[in-house]
């Protein structure tokens, strides 16, 4: 248990951080700053380049990131409706159990967090669905959970259709995150 709070720890920050991070595509400008992004440079930059007689020192300066540009800002535009994972537990998962445990503990405390709706679709040859409303998750449900293991081979197939069912019975579907975490690679 200790090393799948340890695993869904270290998966919640990296979540938080990213909900957090800035959106590198906003157009809201909130300043100037020096780089070399080309299409954020300011319209005098530009005109450095336009003329002649100063492309030469403008060129030196964008090489060596010193022009001025349009500084922006923005929150990352992040769904925030229902989650769904489709967890593979077959055999070649058990080596990474833990880890996958830590991960679906992360995001099932994002979604308790946040109240958002929760279904965990435990998959190997077969599936388990599991689902929790508006985040009302219990530490309860979780111990449960990491006592869980199917085992046996890998159906992809089932999961999915699982995983549409679920996105066509919610009303919020446009803003569904659907993660499936396996170790296959092929």
């Amino acid at each position: 248990m200790k090393e799948i709070a340890d695993s869904a720890g270290r998966f919640k920050q990296i979540a938080l951080r990213k909900q957090k991070s800035k959106h590198s595509d906003s157009t809201e400008r909130s300043g100037i700053a020096l780089g070399s992004d080309i299409e954020r440079q300011l319209p005098m930059e530009l005109g450095l380049y336009a003329l002649p007689s100063t492309k030469n020192y403008f060129l030196r300066r964008y090489v060596e990131v010193q022009t001025m540009m349009y500084e922006q800002k923005g929150q990352e535009v992040l769904e925030k409706g229902p989650i769904v994972l489709c967890l593979d537990q077959s055999g070649s998962m058990h080596k990474l159990d833990t880890q996958s445990k830590g991960f679906t503990f992360a995001l099932m405390s994002i979604a308790r967090k946040q109240r958002r709706d929760f279904c965990l679709i435990l998959f190997s040859t077969r599936t388990q669905i599991i689902k929790y409303e508006k985040g009302k998750i219990k530490g309860s449900d979780m111990a449960n959970l990491a006592q869980t293991f199917l085992g046996g081979g890998t159906n992809f197939a089932l999961p999915l259709d699982k995983a549409m069912n679920v996105i066509n019975e919610s009303r919020l579907n446009k803003q569904m995150s659907c993660l499936l975490r396996t170790a296959k690679t092929d």
